[in-house]
């Protein structure tokens, strides 16, 4: 199988499974090489303090909790008992309460020399700790000194390390294989696109991204190619579900990242140049907010009106993307209205999507039984997740279906460009029309001599192939 992909995709893949491999092992290495030194810190320090208590256990009969010896157990959350050889408690630091620091399989251990142990919190701790058990010759006989300390810090250090590692080794792998694949490790993909448009794409502003566009902001949210209001309605709830989610003071830092995301994110994104991500099935680039935008979303379904016209909504997206989904996904910016304009029109004229009932052998419109019964059965599930809902389920479900099929009954006239669009790629990319007739009657539909220009364009790139000569 590995054989059949082209010899680039390959090394593509080799390279960043080898890169990826070294990364890791690079980080495993420093993760557990940090851990070591943290280790022989918190050793050193028990072995330290060890010493000092042993010596005031030989030289007299100290109390833990005063005078010098409570002055060598106030740092780093330490703590210290003195324990008989048949484990019964001489004395011990406040911190350790009624706790017993050793058991009898420490005790037995601790008889011939120092022993290292971790175990859980002590008193009233909730960190785990690691303590040192020694023997002591005291004034009158033989005692274990258990010295001991928070494992806090530690534990706190290795989190800390294993965050950063986690967020700068992807990053090093990805500016890895950009150097690899681009130049350098600061070349955006879109710099080596084949297609000029896209490759100017990343010389302006600062990766493509300059000042925020009031214009784009419209598109991005109520644009008939693009808005995600107009084609996700149910997103609307967003604004109403985060005022309710500040006015209820719960989770008010989580609510405060969320707003500051969200905004931020879609600020820079109508300074982006290619905000409208291509040839996509909608807004692409919004993803990440629209993941992060969807925790507010609940918050505004608190009665059983706002779930009722939610559900409607919801039922009006879920058509929406049924048609766009069902047939060649990827549109340019410029078809308003695509699931009525476009997506219908090659549907009616057979062009289906390939699915994985398609594969299978289920041509046509039988490979789409299996995306409509998952449809309908994501529509069946979000209403029994709203109920009780006003007005009724059969009602709201009627409230957002209705005017997606007013729109497909009644679609919009597309221009000619958009129409000369939708020609040419139904006419080569689908096999419905290898002799180009849809094609043909759309540039025939020219009139100024731009709309000339641009369908001799269209006809010269996806017009028939000239057939071959003749020997």
């Amino acid at each position: 199988m590995l054989a059949r992909l082209p010899i680039r995709l390959r090394l593509t893949a080799a390279f960043a499974l080898v890169m990826a491999i070294v990364l890791a092992a690079t980080g495993l290495f420093l993760y557990f090489r940090f851990q070591s030194e943290l280790d022989d810190t918190v050793n050193r320090g028990l072995r330290s303090r060890g010493q000092d208590v042993a010596r005031l256990v030989e030289q007299s009969n100290p109390n833990l909790s005063k005078g010098s010896s409570a002055a060598l157990l106030d740092a780093d959350e330490s703590f210290a008992q003195i324990l008989s050889l048949k484990g019964q408690a001489i004395d011990s630091s406040p911190a350790v309460h009624d706790n017993r620091l050793l058991g009898a399989a420490e005790i037995e251990r601790a008889r011939t020399g120092p022993v290292l142990f971790d175990r859980g919190p002590i008193g009233d701790g909730d960190d785990p700790t690691r303590v040192l058990a020694l023997p002591v010759d005291a004034q009158a006989s033989r005692v274990i000194v258990a010295v001991g300390t928070s494992l806090e810090a530690r534990g706190e250090a290795l989190e800390e390390l294993q965050t950063q590692l986690l967020i700068g080794l992807p990053l090093a792998l990805l500016l890895a294989y950009n150097a690899a694949c681009f130049g350098s490790p600061f070349t955006l993909s879109s710099a080596r696109e084949a297609f000029p448009q896209y490759a100017e794409v990343a010389e302006r502003g600062a990766f493509g991204i300059g000042a925020p566009s009031l214009r784009v902001a419209g598109e991005l949210l109520v644009g008939s190619a693009r808005g995600i209001l107009l084609f996700s309605p149910f997103f609307v709830w967003f604004f109403w579900g985060a005022w309710r989610w500040w006015r209820s003071g719960r989770d008010r830092a989580d609510c405060v990242f969320v707003l500051a995301a969200v905004a931020v994110f879609f600020v820079v994104l109508t300074g982006y140049t290619a905000w409208h991500g291509g040839w996509s099935l909608g807004s692409r680039y919004l993803l990440p907010a629209v993941l992060l935008a969807a925790l507010a979303v609940g918050r505004g379904l608190d009665t059983p009106l706002s779930r009722g016209l939610f559900f409607a909504a919801t039922v009006f997206s879920v058509a929406n993307h049924a048609v766009l989904t069902a047939t060649f996904p990827h549109l340019p910016s410029t078809q308003v209205f695509p699931a009525a304009t476009t997506s219908s029109w090659w549907l009616i004229r057979g062009w289906v999507a390939e699915t994985l009932a398609s594969v299978l052998g289920f041509g046509g419109w039988m490979s789409l039984l299996a995306p409509a019964l998952l449809a309908i059965l994501a529509v069946v599930l979000v209403a029994r997740a709203t109920q009780p809902v006003r007005p009724s389920v059969p009602v709201a479900a009627l409230l957002g279906l209705a005017p997606f099929l007013l729109l497909l009954a009644h679609p919009p006239r597309l221009d000619f460009s958009g129409r000369l669009w939708r020609a040419a790629a139904f006419s080569a990319f689908s096999d419905r029309d290898p002799e180009r007739r849809e094609l043909r009657a759309a540039v025939l539909e020219a009139r100024t001599d731009v709309e000339k220009r641009r369908a001799l364009q269209a006809w010269q790139t996806y017009g028939p192939a000239p057939p071959p000569p003749s020997p």
